[in-house]
């Protein structure tokens, strides 16, 4: 499939929220790296939270990628150089999108660009998503720009979530079966992150049923006019979790997208 064969030198962009987004990618990097592709892994916050600092993080994430393959050099914490906070990436836009673009202009040439989906699950998970599309008009890259769905409110409202689920507002869903071992990756990768036990308290037993009962990872293109709608009917995951509104995170949405000159077409 053309979206994991980096032709040539190409290399494969993943525009993570922060530290552990990569588990959601986990069956994807491994096979990139597998066949001696370049990657580069770019976290656009700091992650840190509670008592889990940036460095910490970062440490954890980066014993993670070696894990798949990926070396030390092919991962950027540009959210920690700019010390932009976790859950309020959506509020840095034009600051981080302008170092993300003096990043990427060392990258000789660049291939499929990915982001986890946009689906109300949290903040800086919709807002690397705007970053990433951004990007990739830039960089004449949307139709090999990939959106992977991750975690977001499930119908049947707290404590409830869906893992994985595509939605299908976004697009046609491009299933990429695995391997068993590529399957069971994402599960192994939580080992990794003893700060963030208590999420992954909830999410691993989901993450165990998905790697026996369905080992594929889903894709969907990502498209600019879906930045103007809201991702899914009802209270949003992080509406639930947080004070920040979908209002207030579109409204900084909408002046990113104008500043750069881009204005999606509403469906």
């Amino acid at each position: 499939m053309s979206r994991v064969r980096a032709d040539g030198g190409e290399t494969t962009l993943f525009l993570l929220g922060h530290q552990d987004d990569e588990i959601a990618f986990a069956p994807l990097i491994s096979r990139i790296k597998s066949r001696r592709r370049p990657v580069r892994i770019v976290y656009l916050t700091n992650g840190a939270v509670g008592r889990a600092t940036p460095e910490v993080r970062s440490a954890e994430s980066t014993r993670a990628l070696a894990s798949l393959g990926v070396t030390s050099a092919e991962i950027s914490y540009l959210g920690n150089d700019l010390s932009v906070p976790d859950g309020l990436l959506f509020r840095r836009f034009s600051r981080v999108y302008d170092a993300l673009e003096a990043e990427c202009s060392a990258i000789a040439s660049m291939g499929e660009v990915y982001a986890l989906g946009w689906e109300g699950g949290n903040l800086d998970h919709d807002a690397a998503h705007v970053l990433a599309m951004a990007l990739a008009i830039a960089r004449d890259r949307v139709q090999r720009a990939w959106q992977v769905p991750f975690y977001r409110a499930a119908g049947l409202g707290p404590p409830f979530y869906s893992l994985f689920a595509p939605l299908p507002a976004n697009g046609p869903v491009s299933p990429l079966s695995l391997t068993r071992r590529e399957s069971r990756l994402r599960l192994r990768l939580i080992r990794y992150f003893p700060s963030q036990w208590r999420s992954f308290v909830g999410l691993a037993p989901a993450i165990l049923w998905h790697a026996l009962a369905s080992p594929v990872l889903k894709l969907q293109p990502m498209t600019l006019r879906r930045l103007l709608e809201r991702p899914t009917a009802g209270r949003l995951l992080y509406e639930q979790r947080s004070a920040v509104s979908f209002a207030e995170f579109a409204g900084c949405v909408t002046a990113f997208l104008r500043k750069r000159g881009l204005t999606p077409a509403p469906a």
